[in-house]
């Protein structure tokens, strides 16, 4: 059974997605699988995310403050 078919078996709405939707969620696998490999070392986790923004803030490549609304 393909991930496609697994899904549509626990999520019979899944197979009203648009194909808009669809891509919208094969492009955040494929980019999700990249940011954890490549940033977190494969071992995505709370503690693990939480280090890497905090780290990136005192670098200055991040301002957590943008992000406070959302937050």
């Amino acid at each position: 059974m393909g991930n496609l078919e697994w899904l549509h078996s626990i999520v019979p709405e899944f197979g009203e997605l648009s194909d808009e939707e669809l891509d919208a969620i094969g492009h955040f696998t494929l980019l999700w699988s990249l940011f954890e490999a490549l940033a977190l070392g494969n071992s995505a986790s709370p503690n693990t995310i939480q280090g890497l923004v905090d780290r990136w803030e005192s670098q200055g490549k991040l301002n957590v403050a943008d992000f406070e609304a959302e937050l």
